[in-house]
């Protein structure tokens, strides 16, 4: 049959073409085209189900703020480390899980980073820089030392092509490459122990990610607001620097790194900053304009100068929690030491500001104020940033490195609050989402490509470090100050998020952020040093003075000898 123009008329149209990838979830599984896998990874892409979120489930053993959190590859187990000096393993099986096997590790200070690296077997890191590889027998935990660190040590990492090996970062400056078959005896600390040494940096390392794709490459966060990357097979010389972008041009610390699953971008957690994306696709970002070759040494210094306006003083928290509010101090009553601080915080900073000046390089270094094993303590507290703001200022007149370069994020991720602890994470959860803690006690959750908050759930009582999603199902473990560990699942019946309530919780982050910037938490006796510094400086100073004095009154009376003497000698007319 044809139509009035010639064309063929079908007396039956026949369907459309099936599009597989349009199909809903549940007919996909029921087709078999996906499988079980696919359909949860599916799942955790899910905006409605992040936003179902509830606490099911509280882990209660430790005693001391859970600073680390990671699962094992089966999804059954959780390995979490804590102040207490000890390791646990938790079943999180549902019927007929096993009861959690806790033990004493031989750390001497808060464990800050703890991994499973093989079946039966852990590695963990702590304040004191020592790493301690765990292998868990039937009868008793043998634990092996690695004691060439000798600052606080910050993250362990595993390798994935690798299971006798692991890296470490520490405050003193070093990655390390550790072999759980190879003896490390003999550190010569004094020189720098070598044994194990693959990385060498000026400033202290808080952060490490190996790339997923790229075994071989390594990121290293640093406390300038750097992150270098490597190449393991030929470690002589990086192959990019990337200066993160700072409010101000602060310094700033690394606190986390993580490469996405494609190797191809890198998420950034920075102290007192929003998260940050980063194209590791270097020369094609400087093609575009949206990075910059920095080359003169100004660009790497602070706008001002003297960026600490108040000091804290160590274990004050009031400033954490979801109860905190800007511009909020302890009672007059409750806080002498607040009061005190207040007081000095003035006298401090000026002379602060004079010991910012540039020094003379033939003059012995400076002595530290807070020592390179006390400037993380409960909970991962940041102690460092007046050794951080010096350290930089010691730099000043430094040219930067050939490959140095600011790169513009791709995405930033804004509304929590992270200034008070120098282990908080930020993590991806699969490629759809962005999760981090916050200051405020809360849990927060990005989307990925939009950097719009999804969900923000209240998860300590004063401030989230660990943000750990199960590695293939929807699950999500917290931990921080509180001493437990959190599970979260969708099982709420609708949604929990709303916008309102958390544009309220962004408003007062951005807020406490912007007080907190120029607040550095300081121990007692880092205040106790600097206040004798001051004296010493006032000491010296004072007799500077009388010197000048002295000289001014030799200088005058000599002066006052040679004219008598000339008087004396004109001839009488």
């Amino acid at each position: 049959m044809e139509d009035s123009q010639g064309a063929p008329v079908h007396l039956f149209k026949m369907p459309a073409p099936l599009h597989l990838d349009r199909l809903p979830v549940q007919s996909r599984v029921e087709l078999g085209i996906w499988k079980r896998g696919q359909l949860m990874r599916e799942v955790r892409k899910s905006k409605e189900l992040i936003q179902r979120l509830k606490l099911e489930e509280t882990l209660k053993l430790h005693t001391g703020c859970v600073n680390t959190l990671d699962w094992h590859t089966d999804g059954q187990h959780l390995l979490t480390g804590s102040d207490d000096l000890c390791l646990v393993i938790w079943d999180t099986k549902g019927k007929g899980r096993a009861e959690p096997f806790r033990f004493k590790t031989d750390h001497r200070s808060n464990i800050f980073s703890a991994k499973f690296l093989q079946d039966g077997a852990t590695v963990s890191a702590s304040g004191d820089g020592l790493v301690i590889f765990s292998q868990i027998g039937s009868v008793e935990v043998v634990q092996k030392k690695f004691t060439c660190h000798t600052g606080t040590t910050y993250r362990v990492s595993t390798l994935p092509d690798d299971t006798s090996s692991f890296l470490s970062c520490s405050e003193d400056g070093t990655v390390r490459l550790f072999d759980i078959r190879q003896e490390y005896a003999g550190c010569d600390k004094t020189s720098g122990c070598s044994h194990s040494l693959l990385v060498k940096m000026e400033s202290a390392v808080s952060a490490i990610a190996v790339n997923p794709v790229r075994t071989h490459e390594l990121a290293v966060g640093c406390s300038d607001s750097t992150i270098a990357f490597y190449d393991r097979r030929k470690i002589a010389a990086p192959l990019n620097r990337i200066r993160c972008r700072t409010t101000n041009n602060v310094p700033r610390r690394i606190t986390s790194l993580q490469y996405d699953a494609l190797g191809m971008q890198l998420l950034a957690n920075v102290l007192c900053e929003n998260i940050q994306l980063l194209d590791l696709r270097v020369d094609s970002q400087l093609a575009e304009g949206k990075a910059k070759k920095l080359q003169d040494p100004k660009e790497l210094f602070p706008v001002d100068p003297m960026p600490i306006k108040r000091l804290r003083l160590r274990g004050d928290w009031s400033d954490t929690g979801p109860q905190s509010r800007p511009n909020q101090r302890p009672p007059e009553a409750a806080s002498g030491s607040s009061r005190f601080m207040v007081e000095i915080s003035d006298l401090m900073t000026t002379w602060m500001r004079n010991q910012i000046a540039p020094r003379d390089p033939a003059q012995p270094p400076r002595a530290p104020l807070v020592s390179t094993t006390d400037r993380s303590g409960d909970g991962g507290r940041n102690d460092s940033g007046i050794e951080d703001l010096l350290a930089c200022a010691a730099t000043k007149s430094k040219q930067p490195p050939d490959n140095l370069v600011s790169l513009k994020p791709v995405v930033e991720y804004s509304g929590h609050r992270s200034s008070r602890t120098m282990i908080k994470e930020a993590c991806f959860w699969d490629d759809a989402f962005v999760i981090s803690g916050s200051d405020c006690g809360r849990a927060f959750m990005w989307d990925r490509q939009t950097g719009k908050l999804v969900n923000a759930v209240d998860a300590d009582k004063h401030v989230v470090n660990c943000v750990q999603p199960h590695p293939f199902e929807f699950t999500l473990a917290t931990s921080g100050i509180d001493h437990d560990v959190k599970v979260w699942k969708p099982t709420a019946p609708e949604s929990t998020f709303d916008p309102e309530v958390a544009q309220g919780y962004m408003d007062v982050n951005n807020q406490m952020l912007a007080e907190t910037r120029d607040t550095v938490t300081v121990p007692a006796v880092c205040v106790v040093q600097i206040l004798r510094a001051m004296a010493r400086s006032s000491q010296e100073g004072e007799q500077r003075r009388r010197n000048n004095i002295d000289n001014s009154t030799e200088g005058n009376a000599v002066a006052q000898a040679v004219a008598n003497e000339s008087s004396d000698s004109e001839p009488e007319e």
